[in-house]
């Protein structure tokens, strides 16, 4: 029964996770021709989930099975030796046989038990050794609460490696980010700067160096007061199951009820250029918008994660790729609301297309985990020697 337990929770976590993934993939799989792949594997998983349950049946009837008749032999026994060797007469024999019975009922259903609990071993074993490897890998927290971000944020000789033994992915980076201004980070994919970005939310820590906010070392802060001041949309849209205002407002009331709460997500979905696509549903922003953002396009999906973040009102906007899936309407609108957020939160953008960051502060360009210039967006264009120049004249600006 404990190895069956086994085999069943590891099995059952591997058709949970096929499952999982053909439902996220279902659209591609089905375009080209490949569900039929996966669904070999799931098929074979679900055959072998079920034979362990059925040997699992069967252990469980045949123990069953088993009991009445050695009880039987049992009591034989005990009838056997009292009669034959201890010459006892029958009432005697009748009451040990009655107690007998009712001890052996006791220990019958104590096993029983026993056998229940070795059927759910597998899964328990699992959920224990999850719980000691989160202990393991605890995410360390300060103690001390910061306010709204007022100085800005330092980066001193910083590196960060995911693998010791692969070496650094961020070497020696030293940059600033001072309070209400926008700065960008640009470099060929793998340079780094998505990496950075989890520092400075303070998802990752550097393995050497040290990152500063307000002055304060970021391993002394208490997590959640810095990052409620984050906004950040990543290259991966995430969009709930719900109506569109309470994916804007995440939930923060009734919109129909509360014509402060209604005004801001009117706001941030016209900075996000979305008001316009919204108004034209039937519903309006209560419009359902499906498992995933199922039925709104990729660009409207990341327009919809924008306006989320900008309601928010953050101290800190952190985009990374935020305009990769629009078009060059939506994209200059949205760059247009970012420009007028200038003065008023810090921007960090992380772009591959550079018309989009014009008009910010400072540019730091990254190669290979490390900082190798920065500067004005003017200044480094104009420099014939200048690695972001020629990034810049690659694209054609």
């Amino acid at each position: 029964m404990r190895t069956l337990s086994r085999k069943t929770a590891t099995e059952s976590g591997h058709l949970a996770k096929q499952l999982i993934q053909t439902l996220q993939g279902f659209k591609y799989l089905t375009a080209t021709g490949q569900n039929t792949k996966l669904g070999h594997s799931i098929n074979g998983s679900i055959g072998r989930l079920t034979g362990y349950q059925i040997r699992t049946g069967i252990a469980q009837a045949f123990t069953g099975a088993v009991r009445e008749p050695i009880a039987v032999v049992f009591i034989m026994a005990i009838v056997l030796v009292q009669l034959v060797y201890l010459q006892q007469p029958l009432a005697p024999i009748l009451v040990s046989i009655l107690l007998f019975y009712r001890g052996l009922n006791a220990m019958l259903a104590i096993q029983g038990g026993w056998q229940g609990t070795l059927e759910h071993i597998g899964s328990i074993e699992v959920v224990h050794k999850e719980f000691a490897l989160q202990r393991q890998h605890q995410e360390p927290d300060g103690t001390r609460q910061i306010g709204p971000l007022s100085q800005g944020i330092r980066l001193q000789n910083l590196h960060y490696s995911y693998d010791p033994q692969q070496g650094d992915v961020l070497k020696d980076i030293t940059l600033e980010i001072p309070v209400r201004h926008s700065v960008t980070f640009v470099g060929e994919s793998g340079a780094g700067k998505s990496t950075l970005v989890d520092l400075l939310t303070l998802m990752l820590k550097p393995r050497r160096g040290q990152i500063c906010i307000d002055s304060v070392p970021g391993d002394a802060i208490q997590l959640a007061s810095w990052r409620q001041q984050i906004g950040y949309v990543s290259q991966e849209t995430v969009v709930f199951d719900d109506s569109i205002a309470n994916n804007i407002s995440l939930w923060a009331g009734d919109h129909r009820q509360d014509v402060l709460l209604e005004r801001r997500i009117h706001e941030a979905a016209r900075q996000a250029h979305i008001a316009h696509f919204i108004e034209t549903l039937p519903d309006g922003y209560d419009t359902l918008v499906g498992d995933r953002g199922l039925r709104l396009s990729g660009g409207q999906r990341q327009r919809l994660f924008i306006a989320r973040e900008l309601f928010r009102r953050p101290n800190l906007l952190i985009l990374d790729e935020a305009t990769s899936a629009l078009d060059s309407e939506s994209e200059r609108a949205i760059q247009k609301s970012i420009d007028e957020l200038k003065e008023q939160i810090t921007v960090v953008l992380i772009v591959h297309r550079l018309s989009t960051i014009r008009n910010v502060d400072q540019v730091y360009v990254f190669d290979q985990g490390r900082l190798v210039e920065q500067g004005s967006y003017e200044g480094l264009r104009d420099c014939d020697e200048s690695r972001f120049g020629k990034l810049v004249a690659m694209q054609a600006l």
